[in-house]
């Protein structure tokens, strides 16, 4: 077998960055890619996760597979530096003679997906949320005519990147470099809004990442590739004589969930609360359950039934806020 040299392509802001190796059969004239990595530069927007919202930007991409089975391994090349959290969809398309598979995952260092194909494309999402509760910068002080802005708390950013001010209406400005735990920023042009003592903000950020494809399956382990859609669900006690009101989470089509891994803990007094959460899967009506468990009885991650549409989240407890956190499992 004859390996060829890495070659280089390189793209525009916000596409891949591609590096290949052809593998050649002496004993098939046609050469067939059996590795290929892609890294994407992305910028982290206000769209919420789960939302699915947004522009995909093309990640990976290759036609000319040798049919067969082949991994994808992501990860974050490079995060933001700013405080607020980001996050990120891979939609991962296996093809065969055409005919196309979708699943959906949630990027980060060590994901891994498998799948069969002869060609394969990826689109990645942003789903950072920025912007939204608990997902901005520490408040501001700014003042009409002054480019300099001083947040309540220190912290980073990189150099040439936007901050939004929460003003009516939202105001945006590049900072003119960057900053290392610091309270002080300055802008590229005086603040224009009205000076105010307390501006909520949050930042626009540029991340990349990374997907190598290789030949072969993922290994087997205990967890699945995982799709991350909402943050803890919290579900009250109910006030007597009204009944407990459940949590109704929608169910991903078309994304490949086969499990999901819930857990449960109360907010207040004993833990052995938290054994009061049950689950319950309903069909596409809603009129009908075709599943239920309890997550604290059952560790590990429960196989979606068949037909499912949505997920309640029940709280039987008659002392104990409980706190729900969800996560998919995604074949391959």
């Amino acid at each position: 077998m004859l390996f060829r040299g890495m070659l280089p392509f390189l793209l525009t802001a916000c596409s891949p960055t591609y590096y290949t190796s052809e593998y050649l059969d002496q004993g098939n004239p046609m050469a067939a890619n059996l590795t290929q990595s892609a890294t994407t530069t992305l910028q982290t927007t206000t769209n919420q996760l789960g939302s699915f919202v947004g522009n995909k930007i093309t990640g990976l991409n290759i036609n000319n597979l040798e049919p067969g089975e082949y991994t994808i391994e992501f990860s974050v090349v490079e995060a933001p530096i700013d405080p607020e959290d980001f996050a990120v969809y891979a939609y991962v398309h296996w093809k065969v003679e055409s005919q196309q598979l979708q699943r959906i995952i949630s990027v980060f260092s060590g994901a891994v997906i498998s799948g069969v194909a002869d060609s394969v494309d990826v689109q990645l999402l942003d789903q950072s949320g920025r912007g939204t509760f608990g997902n901005t910068l520490p408040n501001a002080s700014v003042t009409n005519g002054s480019p300099t802005v001083t947040f309540i708390a220190p912290f980073s950013l990189a150099q040439g990147q936007t901050i939004v001010f929460l003003t009516t209406p939202p105001q945006s400005y590049e900072i003119v470099s960057g900053v290392t735990n610091s309270t002080t920023v300055t802008l590229s042009e005086n603040y224009q809004g009205v000076t105010d003592g307390n501006v909520t903000a949050y930042s626009i950020a540029s991340y990349k990442v990374g997907a190598t494809l290789s030949r072969g399956s993922r290994p087997t382990i205990m967890q699945p590739p995982t799709l991350a859609t909402l943050q803890l669900l919290q579900v009250d006690v109910p006030v007597p004589p009204a009944p407990s009101v459940p949590q109704v989470v929608p169910i991903p089509q078309d994304a490949g969930i086969i499990s999901v891994l819930t857990t449960v803990v109360a907010t207040t007094g004993p833990q052995s609360e938290s054994l009061n959460g049950r689950v319950t899967f309903s069909d596409k009506t809603g009129l009908f359950f075709i599943g239920a468990y309890v997550p604290n009885y059952f560790s590990g991650w429960y196989p979606v039934p068949a037909g499912a549409a949505s997920m309640s989240l029940h709280s039987d407890s008659a002392s104990a806020t409980l706190l729900f956190g969800i996560q998919w499992g995604i074949e391959g």
